[in-house]
C-alpha cells in the first residue's frame, strides 16, 4: 500500500528566545485539547471533526467561531472538487469527517485524531497536532484515506472561516482568477487584493491562480494570518478548483479563505500528502493596510523564510551601499548608516508593540534605545517610498 502523508504545519512567527518554556505540551480543558505558544492560543474540538476550533493572540479571537450557522464555523478540512448539490459527488460534505467524533487524544507531545470511516465516500481522515518550539511551529498532519475497492483522486482542501472585515491579499498567478466576484479583486503591482466592504455582493467566491506559493488575511486589527503553501500548475489542479479561493457567505457573517493542494490519484487503500502553513503575527504599527501597500507585501513575503530555525524570519536584505543598522547585539543605542532622503524608523517587538517611532536625519544616525526588557525587536526604516526591515537583539 502506498502512503503519502498528508501534513499542514502552522507556523506562529515569534523568536524562538522569547518562547523558550512556554508551554508546548498539548493540554486538555473541557473537551477541547489545545497548546499555548507565547501569546497565541490553539485549540482543536475531538468532539466536532478534530476541527481547528479557537485561534487567538493576546486572547482575541482571530477565527470565526459562531454556532449560529450550524457546521459552517472554525477551520476545516475536506476533500475535494466540490460538486453541485445533490449531484453526485463531494458535497455535500461529510458529516462524519467534518462533525463527527474523532478518537484519539493527546500521546506525548501530540495530539492523534481519527475519524470514523464514512461509508458513502469510502474515506478516513487522520489529524496529528504538533508544537515545535526550534521553530516556533504548530505541525498538522492529514491524512486522507482511500478506503473504497477502487481508485479515486482528490485534491485537499482548507477551509478557514474568519468575521467579515479586512484585506485578503496574494501574488497574482498567470491563470488569472474566475467566479462571481472575481471583478471584485484588483491587480495591483502583482498582487491581487480583496477588501472586505459590506456593500459586495454576498454569497460569492471566486477561484484564482497564485503565485510564489502565499496568501495572506488582514484583519481590522492588523493581525497577519499567512499561509504558505506549494505553488500549483494548472496541471496539477482538481476541476473547476484552483490554488487560492475566497467565498463570502449569503448571511454576510464570515468568509472562507480556502487552499487547496494538487489533484492526486489514489488506489484502493492509498493516502495523499499535502503541506500548508500558517502564520499568525500582529503587524508594526507603521505598516498601512491598504491595497498596493508594498510595505505590506514585504513584510509578508518575509515572514516564514527564515534566515536559521532559531529565529524563522528573514527579512529583505539592504542593497549594497544603502542602510546598515549595527550593532546586533545593542545595548542602550543603534546606528543607521545611508540615510540619504527624509526617512523614518520604527521598532517594535515581536508582539506588534511599537516602542520607537521617529524621523530620521540625513547621513550616519545613532539612535537612543528606550528602556524596554531584553529580547528581539524588529526595525522598518521607510526612505523613498521603499521600507526596509531588519531585527537586532536589546541587551541591557
Amino acid at each position: 500500500m502506498k502512503i503519502k502523508l498528508l501534513s499542514i504545519i502552522i507556523i506562529y512567527d515569534f523568536i524562538s528566545e522569547i518562547v523558550n518554556g512556554q508551554n508546548a505540551i498539548p493540554a486538555q480543558k473541557d473537551g477541547k485539547l489545545y497548546f499555548q505558544i507565547a501569546n497565541v492560543y490553539f485549540e482543536v474540538d475531538p468532539s466536532y471533526g478534530g476541527r481547528i476550533s479557537s485561534l487567538k493572540i493576546d486572547n482575541n479571537e482571530y477565527l470565526y467561531v459562531s454556532l449560529d450557522y450550524g457546521y459552517l464555523w472554525g477551520s476545516t478540512f475536506w476533500q475535494s472538487p466540490q460538486s453541485a448539490w445533490g449531484e453526485p459527488g463531494n458535497w455535500p460534505p461529510s458529516a462524519i469527517l467534518d462533525e463527527g467524533s474523532y478518537s484519539g487524544g493527546i500521546a506525548g507531545d501530540s495530539i492523534l485524531l481519527r475519524s470514523k470511516e464514512d461509508v458513502t465516500f469510502h474515506l478516513i481522515f487522520k489529524k496529528i497536532f504538533k508544537a515545535d518550539l526550534t521553530d516556533t511551529s504548530i505541525t498538522i498532519n492529514y491524512s486522507i484515506i482511500n478506503t473504497d475497492k477502487v481508485s479515486h483522486s482528490y485534491s485537499a482542501w482548507e477551509l478557514t472561516r474568519v468575521p467579515c472585515n479586512g484585506l485578503f491579499l496574494f501574488p497574482a498567478g498567470p491563470g488569472g482568477i474566475a467566479g462571481a466576484s472575481s471583478n471584485q479583486v484588483d491587480t495591483l503591482n502583482g498582487i491581487d487584493w480583496y477588501l472586505f466592504n459590506a456593500s459586495k455582493p454576498s454569497g460569492q467566491k471566486f477561484y484564482a491562480d497564485g503565485k510564489e506559493g502565499w496568501s495572506a488575511w488582514v484583519n481590522t486589527d492588523n493581525v497577519v494570518f499567512v499561509k504558505r503553501f506549494k505553488d500549483l500548475s494548472d496541471s496539477m489542479k482538481a476541476p473547476n478548483e484552483n490554488e487560492v479561493e475566497l467565498y463570502y457567505n449569503n448571511s454576510s457573517s464570515y468568509i472562507e479563505l480556502e487552499n487547496q493542494g494538487p489533484y492526486t490519484f489514489l488506489d484502493a487503500g492509498d493516502s495523499l500528502n499535502w503541506s500548508i502553513k500558517w502564520y499568525l503575527r500582529k503587524l508594526p504599527a507603521a505598516i498601512k493596510v491598504e491595497e498596493g501597500s508594498n510595505a505590506l507585501v514585504d513584510f509578508i513575503r518575509g515572514i516564514g523564510k527564515g534566515d536559521s530555525v532559531k529565529t524563522n524570519i528573514n527579512f529583505p536584505r539592504h542593497a549594497q551601499n544603502e542602510i546598515k543598522v549595527y550593532p546586533n547585539s545593542a545595548k542602550n543605542f543603534i546606528t543607521i548608516e545611508g540615510i540619504d532622503k527624509p526617512a523614518s524608523i520604527t521598532i517594535s517587538g515581536i508582539n506588534g508593540q511599537t516602542i520607537l517611532n521617529q524621523q530620521l536625519a540625513l547621513g550616519l544616525k545613532s539612535i537612543s534605545l528606550p528602556e524596554v526588557a531584553d529580547g528581539v525587536y524588529i526595525y522598518q526604516i521607510t526612505m523613498n517610498s521603499k521600507s526596509y526591515f531588519g531585527k537586532f537583539l536589546i541587551r541591557k
